[in-house]
């Protein structure tokens, strides 16, 4: 066993295979080796495509005796015998003019199709260029089909250079950390392959925003521009606790019904006689949570202490205590603390 060059193709193959494995040919049993030139042939060419010497045996020309007296005696005999060995002639070319023609079919059939081929694999690859977004895949085009058509070409340059200045844009958007930027970024290139990550990084961002801000307002705003986010639950949340620590009308004015009372009863608890309490306008409330749900009011305000005196001239006595206080919802009143205002 031999390796040989494929009289079809040229690739290399075993003199003992079935058929080629590039081009399908039948090999073994098919084949045979010019004796002029030792180029491997199809058994069954009339000429060598090498060196042009016929392959196929001519049978030999049967000439008689030649005999002087007879040729004289008999001219027409003669004259039969070149005809015949210019017939053979003729014939001999003939089989290789169509043995040429033959084989020269076959090549420009193989070049045509080849040529076919060659072209629809280069118009796949420019249409699969054209619409990716991967710069590699681009300049993979670019380095494959040096002979393309020089349209083909050009438009995938000027996409490759597309793409290359988007990823500058995009690299410059995440280094600013801004949300413009980004919102710029993607208003320029609304069909980026960075348009996802973009609208993550604007979801994240307004996220630590409304964190920093930390009111219902900014808490909504989240929840108003990024409905399906990423922190949507979380800002949901966030809202909810704050909007059940805003004080309500009526809140205050169960926080001050609590207070007037408790200090109307520290009034008829005094030593003193004819006491009683009288408030400010200026209630400063706020409302806590102490653990989950349950809420109390830190109360500030100002009290003033009347005395009423029986002595000989009735007077009123005055002071002023700056005062803060504990109040649960349930008007249970704690850590009360009485400070003396200065007078």
């Amino acid at each position: 066993m031999s390796i040989i060059k494929c009289p079809e193709c040229g690739h290399q193959v075993s003199d003992q295979a079935r058929t080629c494995p590039s081009c399908g040919i039948d090999i073994a049993g098919h084949i045979t080796k010019c004796p002029h030139c030792n180029e491997i042939v199809f058994n069954n060419q009339p000429m060598c495509p090498n060196c042009h010497v016929a392959l196929q045996p001519v049978a030999p020309l049967r000439v008689a005796p030649v005999m002087s007296s007879a040729s004289e005696a008999n001219p027409e005999s003669s004259d039969v015998s070149e005809r015949q060995s210019s017939s053979r002639r003729k014939g001999v070319w003939g089989v290789l003019v169509v043995a040429f023609v033959i084989a020269l079919s076959i090549v420009l059939l193989g070049a045509y199709f080849y040529y076919h081929t060659q072209r629809q694999n280069e118009l796949e690859a420019y249409e699969n260029a054209m619409q990716s977004s991967e710069p590699a895949v681009l300049q993979n085009y670019l380095d494959m089909y040096v002979n393309a058509p020089i349209a083909h070409r050009d438009s995938v340059e000027a996409h490759l250079l597309l793409l290359k200045q988007v990823d500058v844009d995009w690299a410059n958007a995440v280094a600013t950390r801004s949300k413009s930027s980004l919102l710029q970024y993607l208003k320029k290139y609304p069909n980026s392959v960075h348009q996802t990550e973009a609208k993550l990084l604007i979801d994240s961002l307004d996220w630590v925003s409304a964190g920093q801000v930390n009111t219902p307002e900014a808490y909504q705003t989240y929840l108003q521009e990024h409905s399906d986010g990423a922190h949507y639950d979380e800002a949901q949340t966030a809202y909810d606790r704050l909007m059940a620590l805003v004080l309500s009308p009526a809140d205050r004015e169960l926080v001050i019904h609590y207070m007037t009372a408790h200090f109307s009863n520290l009034a008829l608890k005094d030593t003193q006689p004819n006491v009683h309490y009288t408030f400010g306008e200026d209630w400063q409330i706020e409302k806590q949570e102490v653990d989950n749900g349950v809420y109390i009011y830190k109360v500030g305000f100002v009290a003033h202490k009347k005395v009423e005196t029986s002595d000989v001239e009735p007077r009123t006595e005055v002071t002023i205590y700056n005062v803060t206080a504990s109040v649960t919802p349930e008007g249970k009143v704690s850590d009360v603390e009485m400070q003396k205002a200065a007078q």
